[in-house]
């Protein structure tokens, strides 16, 4: 569908516009300055130099009108050629982001929703799988706006089926773009819908629907275990657990539950590393069952049991979990960008354990490279804090082996 592309085109224009602005404004005080030039409110200024995903496609996808785009263009003191680029962008953002909302209207959507829920669906797959680094960040915002504003579209009672489907798809982007409190919102209100519609819709689709609720419920608990609170995650995926007997054919849905609990199991002060085993498992079993998945579920499933094999003390299992992996890695081709940051990460707790600095520096840098390729700015910030306290403790080390 076109206005997916406009999307994606509206998201370029305004990563080079707002690069630009914010090499041109970095002086303190700077933006303040500038945007009282323009005749703005500094939050307005702010943003439109935004790009973090939020619930508010119109927030998230805020572009200039053509007349603050030459105000903008005009105030900012850069070589003609640069302010003339710079126009260009800021007007062809507006444009493409007024084309996404007029491709979308309700009877657009109605009579094309099959059609555009198998767009998202495709570009939240380019992302998850096949995207490059210096390209996940941005197609995993615009399956999120794409998403958002879609649901802005849909009955969720008339269309529930496609409604759910996207609400799955924009939570997976949520969870990436790091606003799990959007996650929350989503898939709890998700859950109300489901346990209305189990009374309502047509037999045929209660598999569909008990496959929804397992996963809007698996979601809310990765966000728990995200905000520490490990005991509420178990919850919830105990409740999903319990649901799996309903859809046998769910298999890639009931490995993230496996998975999850494994997680959450490791969030917690105390716990059986054998209730642990026996998840993975399990987990294991269901992987020659996963059609499309299965490569990319044998990374996270090491990365999670390595984790918690990390935080139960026994570093020789999760050496041995991750050493595996890693072997297997080079021909996985699935694996896209991001699940191989969360993997070195992994290796780099391993080595952190060890005592190995300079290993744990080797793959924390590695992750560095693909979180900064792909703007995962919140990994970013993370990996960076680790390399700093790495630093710190390799400058004592080698001050004690001085003395």
């Amino acid at each position: 569908m076109r206005f997916i592309t406009h999307f994606v085109e509206a998201q370029l224009h305004r990563e080079v516009y707002v690069a630009v602005l914010n090499s041109l404004l970095r002086t303190p005080g700077g933006k303040r300055t500038f945007a009282q030039r323009v005749g703005i409110s500094p939050v307005y200024l702010s943003y439109l130099l935004a790009l973090d995903s939020d619930d508010n496609c119109y927030a998230t996808l805020r572009t200039p009108s053509p007349e603050v785009a030459q105000r903008i263009a005009q105030s900012i003191a850069a070589p003609p050629e640069i302010r003339d680029s710079l126009h260009t962008h800021l007007l062809l953002a507006h444009e493409n982001r007024a084309l996404a909302a007029r491709t979308t209207t309700p009877e657009i959507v109605r009579d094309n929703v099959h059609e555009i829920a198998l767009e998202i669906r495709r570009l939240w797959e380019q992302a998850t799988f096949f995207s490059k680094a210096n390209d996940a960040q941005r197609i995993f915002r615009a399956t999120a706006q794409s998403a958002t504003w879609l649901l802005q579209h849909l009955d969720p009672e008339e269309q529930c089926i496609h409604y759910l489907d996207i609400v799955s798809l924009l939570c997976d982007c949520q969870h990436v773009l790091n606003r799990h409190d959007n996650v929350l919102w989503h898939t709890k209100r998700a859950c109300l819908l489901i346990e209305y519609l189990t009374t309502q819709i047509d037999r045929r689709w209660q598999e569909h629907l008990a496959g929804n609720h397992m996963n809007m419920l698996r979601m809310q608990a990765v966000a728990y275990t995200v905000f520490e609170d490990g005991r509420r995650a178990l919850q919830l995926l105990a409740q999903a657990q319990a649901i799996a007997p309903q859809i046998p054919d769910e298999v890639d849905w009931y490995f993230l539950v496996l998975r999850d609990t494994i997680n959450a199991l490791a969030k917690l002060p105390r716990f059986a590393i054998s209730e642990v085993e026996a998840l993975a498992l399990k987990a294991r079993a269901t992987l020659s069952r996963s059609v499309h998945q299965s490569d990319v579920f044998g990374v996270i499933l090491a990365e999670s049991l390595a984790n918690a094999y990390l935080r139960h003390g026994n570093i020789k299992k999760a050496r041995a979990v991750l050493a595996e992996q890693e072997s297997q890695l080079p021909t996985l081709v699935r694996v896209g960008s991001l699940h191989r940051l969360i993997f070195w990460r992994a290796c780099a707790r391993l080595h952190a354990a060890l005592g190995n600095l300079h290993a744990q520096a080797h793959y924390l840098k590695s992750a560095l490279y693909i979180a900064t390729e792909a703007g995962l700015t919140h990994q970013q910030a993370s990996i960076e804090r680790e390399l700093a306290e790495e630093g710190r403790q390799l400058r004592i080390e080698l001050h004690r082996t001085a003395t």
